[in-house]
C-alpha cells in the first residue's frame, strides 16, 4: 500500500512546482484518473477493508457534467470465523455521472450517482467460489488542478448492494486526473 502511495504522491508534488495555467474541467474532454483506494465491507459481506486500485475513464460533455467508468481490484479477506477464505478477491465495477460545481476554477467539487456490480472470488471457500452482486452508488469528491490539463483528485462513494442482503459499502480514494 505504501508504494501505491508513493506512486501518486511523488508525481502529484512535482506536478505543484509547476506554474499554474488557468485549469478547468473543459467541456468535450476525455479524462484518464488512477486512483487507490480503501474499501469498507459493512453488513453481512463478512470481509476485511482492504486495499484497492483501480482506474476511471470519463467523458466531459459540458464543464458540469460529466460520464466516468470505474474499474478496481480489491484484495480483502474474510473475517475471523466467517467462514470465507483468506484470501478473496473482489472487482468492482461502475458507469457514473458527474456534476462539477465549479467547473471554471482550480478547485472543482463534485457529486456522482451511478450503477455497476461487484464480483467476488473466494477460492479457498467451496460453497461460495465466486459470486457477482449489483450495486448503486453515490458520493463526493474534489478536483484540484496542479497543472492545466492536471488534477490532484479525492473522492468517497457509498455503494448500496441490490441484492437480497441490502448490504453496503464506502470507498475513499485518492489520485490523479489527466485531462
Amino acid at each position: 500500500m505504501k508504494k501505491y502511495l508513493l506512486l501518486v504522491l511523488v508525481p502529484a508534488l512535482l506536478f505543484t512546482m509547476l506554474t499554474q495555467a488557468m485549469a478547468e474541467v473543459k467541456p468535450q474532454s476525455f479524462s484518464l484518473s488512477p486512483y487507490i483506494a480503501g474499501y469498507s465491507f459493512l453488513g453481512r459481506d463478512r470481509l476485511e477493508t482492504g486495499p484497492a486500485i483501480g482506474l476511471r475513464g470519463g467523458y466531459n460533455f459540458t464543464g458540469h457534467f460529466g460520464l466516468e467508468a470505474a474499474l478496481a481490484y480489491i484484495n480483502t479477506e474474510g473475517k475471523r470465523n466467517s467462514g470465507i477464505g483468506d484470501s478473496v478477491d473482489a472487482w468492482n465495477y461502475h458507469l457514473d455521472m458527474l456534476y462539477h460545481f465549479m467547473p471554471d476554477s482550480n478547485f472543482v467539487p463534485f457529486i456522482a450517482i451511478g450503477g455497476g456490480g461487484t464480483n467476488f472470488n473466494t477460492p479457498n471457500t467451496p460453497s461460495a467460489k465466486s459470486h457477482y452482486a449489483g450495486l448503486v452508488n453515490y458520493g463526493g469528491g474534489v478536483k484540484y488542478f496542479v497543472a492545466d490539463n492536471v488534477a490532484l483528485r479525492g473522492d468517497v462513494r457509498h455503494a448500496v448492494l441490490v441484492h437480497d442482503t441490502g448490504d453496503n459499502n464506502f470507498e475513499y480514494s485518492v489520485g490523479l486526473t489527466f485531462q
